[in-house]
């Protein structure tokens, strides 16, 4: 249908519409309400006044969930529409943001999240629907929290203890993520020092009540100390905010924060020392040991260390991250290149499985025929690199490319894989031409005659 032709409809309806009495609007709308409880809901939610938003939004929050719900379990296909009213909530809670209407914003935020948080445990929520809505109800929070921080003292302090009292609910103790979100919340209120006092005090509870070393619990005192820091650093000055984050410099979010000041201030000789230790410190950890070998090379540039940025640069090249190549091949003279390439790729080839750097690196050298030596050892990865090598080894790689097909083909046993080695015919007969493809195509038909599936897929092909 034409856009011209709806919006034709919509004005013939609007007219229609606007033609009739308020008594016969009405009757239209409560017709549609008795054959359909969905737009009854939706029409009482919205129109409801603020008095009753919240009260009815428990309502149709729970009233979804109860529907939705099949002995007890909310199943995967089911789920969507258990969070109708949640969504529904989400929406006015927003509209009343935009009215400025931020108790009312804030206590529909706060009916969702311990509903949403209950059906973790009886929902199959493998569809990831959940988690998006608790994160749309705490950005909410988030917003309020921040426009009424200019209120006056007293009703600062009612809203942050609306928060408050909701992040310190057992419904936390295994969510510890969303219950730091509702405590950052609580960070726009810290001008009232009474505020800061309580917040500061939960803080240093939390912490003395972590107990061992796992993972989880240092993550927890880390995400709690950083809690700290935006306090200080929002209230107190970055001078106090920095004597915190060197005070915590063990942690790797404060590591991280003194590293980057560090290279700010241009001292570049304690950026390396606090990477040094961290790499110790973390030496189990390989994407925090490659975070501080990062920020080592970031040092060593602005010192002008060839030799340590090319030791560093090779020990990424040898861990399969190309985008450090360019920066090592700039640190050599074009007469010294040609030496260190041999000494990468002699490396790279000793490794039991070739990584995938070495291909990129033959391709950007334009080193075509190491790279039909690569195809002659891995015969199917001629498919992909055929564009760099037909120009100067047609007849090879037009070879190599037949004997991938026939590899493909003696492992193919179903119908799915009989059409993946017709497509690659397909795509063979557009390189080399249909000479060659319909060799291909006659070999197989006697080759796989016992094979009637294949032979049909074979005869597809034109």
């Amino acid at each position: 249908m034409s856009n011209q032709t709806t919006n034709n409809k919509e004005k013939d309806l609007q007219q229609i519409l606007s033609d009739l009495n308020k008594q016969e609007l009405i009757t239209i709308i409560l017709d549609l309400a008795e054959e359909n409880e969905d737009i009854e809901q939706g029409l009482l939610y919205k129109y409801s006044t603020n008095e009753d938003v919240i009260a009815g939004s428990k309502k149709i929050i729970k009233e979804y969930i109860n529907q939705a719900k099949y002995r007890g379990f909310i199943p995967w296909n089911k789920l969507n529409y258990a969070l109708q009213g949640v969504y529904m909530t989400l929406d006015k809670a927003r509209q009343m943001l935009l009215e400025e209407e931020s108790d009312v914003a804030i206590s529909l935020s706060l009916i969702i999240l311990p509903e949403v948080i209950k059906m973790l445990n009886y929902s199959d929520d493998s569809g990831g629907y959940i988690s998006p809505v608790i994160s749309n109800s705490l950005d909410i929070i988030d917003e309020v929290a921040y426009f009424v921080s200019h209120l006056d003292e007293s009703e600062q302090v009612a809203f942050f203890e609306k928060i408050l009292k909701e992040a310190k609910h057992a419904r936390y103790d295994d969510w510890n993520e969303w219950r730091f979100s509702l405590l950052e919340c609580c960070i726009h209120f810290c001008s009232i020092k009474k505020v800061r006092n309580k917040l500061e005090n939960l803080f240093e509870k939390l912490l003395s009540e972590l107990e061992g070393s796992s993972w989880s619990v240092k993550n927890d005192k880390e995400n709690i100390k950083l809690l700290q820091y935006q306090i200080i650093e929002r209230f107190d000055g970055i001078d106090q905010a920095m004597q915190f984050v060197y005070k915590n410099v063990k942690l790797s979010k404060f590591r991280e924060i003194a590293i980057e000041h560090l290279i700010q201030s241009d001292n570049y000789s304690e950026v390396l020392r606090l990477c040094e230790d961290g790499i110790i410190e973390d030496q189990e950890l390989r994407g925090l040991v490659k975070k501080w070998k990062q920020f080592q090379l970031v040092a060593y540039e602005n010192l002008g260390n060839k030799m340590k940025q090319s030791e560093l640069l090779l020990e990424f090249i040898y861990n399969n991250k190309f985008e450090y190549y360019s920066k090592l091949k700039m640190l050599y003279q074009p007469d010294e290149w040609p030496g260190i390439l041999e000494g990468i790729l002699a490396e790279l080839e000793k490794q039991r499985y070739i990584p995938t750097i070495y291909v990129e690196i033959l391709i950007e050298e334009k080193m075509s025929k190491k790279l039909l030596q690569y195809c002659r050892m891995y015969i199917s990865s001629v498919k992909q690199l055929y564009p760099h090598l037909v120009e100067e080894y047609l007849e090879e790689t037009r070879v190599l490319f037949e004997r991938a097909i026939e590899v493909e083909a003696e492992q193919a046993a179903d119908r799915k894989m009989y059409k993946q080695v017709c497509k690659t015919i397909v795509q063979f007969n557009k390189i080399f031409g249909g000479e060659y493809a319909s060799n291909i195509i006659s070999n197989m038909k006697q080759k796989y005659v016992k094979k009637p599936a294949f032979i049909d897929e074979l005869g597809k092909l034109k």
